[in-house]
């Protein structure tokens, strides 16, 4: 989950300096570096092994019967893990809604905000900075 953590800080970070609680697809990719800005595209990617591998798994049953019950199509199998992703992405504080990201609630921005605050001062910045991040945090309405 650190992974995540730090995308939803990053997303928090870039949509404040947006003036914004919520981030534009096309302001993500530019700013951020995340493997969970393709998530939709690795899922597909993982999904499309994980059948293949099944499907030769069941390539050395005799039974044409068992094989068809046993195996869905690639299409049904695709579906069925996005389903099941989207599902628990909801569960996120961050959610992708229509060309964007957006927090489900203001505190959860807020904590994001504060999180690459905190992530900024383990790096050693100056406390001028730092200083300067919160005081703008704590003006934003």
């Amino acid at each position: 989950m650190s992974s995540y953590k730090a995308f939803v800080s990053e997303v928090a970070a870039e949509a404040f300096h947006a003036g914004e609680i919520r981030l534009s697809e096309d302001l993500a990719v530019k700013k951020i570096h995340s493997f969970w800005l393709h998530f939709d595209a690795l899922l597909d990617h993982d999904s499309r092994r994980r059948f293949h591998t099944r499907a030769v798994a069941l390539d050395w049953q005799e039974d044409l019967h068992q094989k068809r019950r046993a195996l869905l199509t690639e299409k049904d199998y695709l579906h069925v893990q996005r389903q099941k992703a989207e599902r628990y992405l909801m569960t996120f504080p961050l959610q992708r809604r229509g060309e964007g990201y957006e927090f489900i609630h203001k505190s959860m921005f807020e904590y994001g905000v504060v999180l690459r605050i905190v992530q900024l001062s383990q790096k050693s910045l100056p406390v001028a900075i730092l200083s300067g991040s919160c005081e703008l945090l704590l003006s934003f309405p």
